[in-house]
This record gives C-alpha cells, structure tokens and sequence, in this order.
C-alpha cells in the first residue's frame, strides 16, 4: 500500500524553563496510508489528537506574556538607581511665533508669542509625536500591554513626567525656566502657558496599544481633566513686559534680540513633575537626573526676518538635539506663504488699512487641504477671522486691553535712555513711516493746546514653520 507524509510545521518557539531556555524548532510529520481523507481521520485519528494538542500548546506559549524578574517588579527608589532605559521619544512637526507685543494677546483667545505642536498632518513631511524610545523598545518591546504597564509604573525614571518648553540658556538647563536674562531689573521670561497640561502618565495606555507608533491625539483623554491636552501643542507667551525701545520698534525685538545675545534657545523636553513649580521647571536628563548641558529632547535656535528694525516674522529654524548636542538633519521649511498679517479690528474700514475679506471655510475642506490644516493648526479658526487670499487675521474678539496693537498712553525709550511720551500708536500696514527712529514719531491731530504724539509701528505677524 502506497503511503503518504502528512506535515505540519512549526516556527521556532523559545521557551524559558526556569534557568533552561529550551528551543523546538523544525518540522514534525506522521506517515499515514495513502486513503481517503475521511479514513484517514478514522483509522488514525489518535495521531491526529496528539498532533493538535502538541500544536495547541505550542501557540498558547508562543502567545503568554514574557514574565517579570522579581527586579523588574520592583521599584527603584531613585530615578539615578533606576535601571529602565528612558522610555519617551516626542518631536514637532509644526512650530509658529506671533509677534505681538501685548501680553494680555498672548494669554488668551488663540494668542501667543510661540506655538509648537506634534499635529502629524498638512505640509508636514518628518510627522513628529510622542512614542517610545528606540532604546526601551530594544529592551521591553516583546512584553505584552500589561507588563509594559507594570515596567513604566514601576520606573521611577519613567512616571509623574510631564511635556515641557520654555527657554533655556545652553549651558544651564539645571538652573530652570530662564528669567532675568539680561539684567536684574527687567524680567522678561518666556513661559509655558500650562506646563502640567501634558501629562505622560495620562497618555500611556494608548501608547502601549500601539508600541511602535508616534501619536499626536490621545482621544481618551476624560473631559473632566484639569487642563490635560488631548493634542500635543505648547503655548509660550511673555509676561512682564519692559518698556517698548524705539530703536527695534518694539519688546519682541528686544526681547527675542536679548535671548540671542545670551546664548538661549528655546527648548522642548520633559520635567518631573515634583520638579514644577509655577511656570518654573527644569529639564531631565536621559538618566533620570538633571545636567547643566544635556537633556532629553530638543532645541531651537530662531532667525528672523527684520522690518525695518524690528524682528517680524521666521527666515529659519535649526533643530538640535539636546541630549547629543548635535543639530538633526530635520529640515525646516518657513515659506513667505505661511506669514500672516495681523491687522487691528479697530482699524479696518479706515484708508490706510489693507482691503481684509475674510473667508469661511468648513472642517471638511480644512480637513481636505493639506496647506488649510497646517494653517489651522496654528491659527484657530475659532478665535480668527482669516483673509487666506492676502494672507491677513484680524481677532474676533477684542476685549478691553486685548489686542495686539496697545494703542493707549504708554511711554518708550531710545537706545540712549531718552525717555518719550506718547498718546496712540498708529500701525502703518504700508510701512512707509514706520522703518526707523526718529521718523516713526509723527505729530497728530490738535488737541486742546498740543498736538498728539504719534508712534508709527510697523505691522506685527504670524509666521509658520514646517518640517
């Protein structure tokens, strides 16, 4: 009688036995007499029941989750002690700056001085987000979703961490959120408008379910949460503003040109949260520790397009990589199509304003456009009107002491301590009067015994940058 061999193959399975890794591999088969299916099922039916149950069990080892060490159970009692590699990757793809030099704009109502964000979509082509290390996938990358959860929780390195951003000088990132950078008597700080509204600990479980993607929405983020973002994006505003120099215009040139002078970047990384107080931090360092010179994530060094004398929208962004030190190959790109003008409401209608005709669009063909969604990112729709023709926004709401342009009393010096009083600034959109001091100061209309003292400002800008 002719036979037949029946095989049935099998991967090869790793299994650890207590100390014992114990390997099968190859492929396992029974010779059978060459019959119909149906007698060979009859007559050899024991073969068959030994085959499956062999097979079954195989799976079922080859599907259990890796087991945890006693070590690994348990918790360091320092992050320094703490052996778990660092357990966290985040990059942007987006990143803005709106030069206004009110700091009640920058605060609220889709203000700010610089926007970042992970948003994986519109002009975007390096997608940045949150995932993990390539190290601690290296590492713990085999383990299924429940003993992931154990190791993070159980790392002291890898717990209470929050996103953070803020500028920093270089060589002192232990020192905390930089302030007072050039002298003790003008404080002028960046800061994060909410550094505990990103949240690790919050995002983990949708990052566990999907171990080897970026992600920039965490959708299950509970509505109740107190300020805890779903979308991955930073806000930096100024707060205690100088007096406006007349010789650059205005405080963000000043500011932005004293941040330069000092060596200081703007940086983007992760702070403990024991290690937040206000809108103070400090950045950590891949070791769990905190480093003058050395930190987990990235920095940025701004160029700028000047209006006269005055810094008006992005020309350029390096990205460095604060742990290494070195700069990415990440190419930033900053078209003039994605800079804005920012006209005051108060102004429109007058002759010397800009023809502004905003345009209503739906979500639908934002989230169709790929140039629409990298504008939106940055600019909400919600707060803006938006002139995408000629590139211009004015604020929807513009509440008392709220705008851009602060148009009342305010006084302002020269760059050799001559003091000005002025009663109204005058933004000049056709930047004829506005390029230099002295000719942006103007007599203006009679009132009572004097004439008004005019400040002609050039127009502020939101300029966008994309990588």
């Amino acid at each position: 009688m002719y036979q037949t061999e029946i095989k049935v193959w099998f991967p090869v399975i790793k299994l650890v036995v207590g100390a014992k890794l114990l390997i099968i591999k190859g492929t396992w088969g029974i010779w059978v007499p060459k019959k119909s299916l149906l007698n060979i099922f009859k007559s050899y039916s024991n073969y068959f029941l030994i085959t499956l149950t062999l097979f079954t069990c195989i799976i079922s080892f080859q599907n259990c989750t890796m087991q945890l060490d006693q070590e690994q159970i348990e918790s360091s009692s320092t992050a320094q002690s703490d052996p778990s590699p660092f357990a966290y990757n985040f990059e942007i793809d987006h990143l803005a700056v709106m030069t206004c030099p009110n700091s009640s704009l920058n605060q609220r109502y889709g203000g700010f001085t610089i926007k970042w964000g992970a948003y994986r979509n519109g002009l975007a082509v390096n997608k940045g987000g949150l995932g993990f290390s390539q190290e601690w996938l290296n590492k713990n990358g085999n383990y299924q979703q429940q003993a992931m959860a154990t190791l993070l929780n159980n790392s002291i390195k890898n717990k209470d961490l929050y996103l953070v951003s803020g500028y920093f000088k270089t060589n002192r990132l232990k020192d905390g959120i930089l302030a007072s950078v050039w002298n003790s008597t003008q404080d002028n700080t960046f800061m994060h408008s909410n550094p505990k509204s990103m949240p690790i600990d919050s995002y983990r479980h949708q990052l566990i379910e999907a171990v080897d993607s970026k992600h920039s929405y965490f959708s299950r983020i509970p509505v109740s949460s107190n300020g805890t973002k779903s979308r991955l994006e930073g806000h930096l505003h100024r707060d205690n503003l100088p007096s406006i120099n007349l010789n650059s215009n205005d405080t963000f040139t000043e500011t932005m040109s004293n941040y330069r002078n000092f060596g200081s970047r703007l940086h983007i990384g992760f702070s403990k949260g024991d290690k937040i107080d206000g809108a103070s931090f400090f950045l950590l360092n891949s070791d769990g520790d905190y480093q003058d010179s050395s930190a987990v994530g990235y920095s940025y060094w701004l160029d700028y397009h000047k209006v006269g004398a005055s810094d008006r929208y992005l020309k350029s962004v390096q990205e460095r990589d604060t742990l290494t030190g070195q700069n990415t190959s990440s190419n930033w790109n900053c078209p003039q199509d994605l800079r804005f003008m920012i006209i005051d409401r108060r102004d429109l209608g007058k002759s010397t304003t800009p023809t502004f005709q905003p345009t209503q669009i739906s979500s639908a063909a934002i989230a169709g456009n790929r140039v629409l969604q990298t504008i939106t990112n940055i600019i909400d729709p919600a707060y803006w009107d938006i002139d995408f023709s000629n590139k211009r926004i004015v604020r929807k709401i513009s509440e008392n002491n709220s705008y851009c342009y602060n148009k009342s009393n305010y006084i302002a010096k020269t760059n050799e301590g001559v003091q000005v009083n002025f009663d109204l600034i005058v933004v000049d959109y056709n930047q004829s009067s506005c390029l230099s001091y002295p000719n942006n100061i103007k007599e203006g209309n009679r009132v009572g015994n004097r004439n008004l003292v005019e400040h002609h400002v050039c127009p502020h800008y939101v300029s966008i940058c994309f990588r």
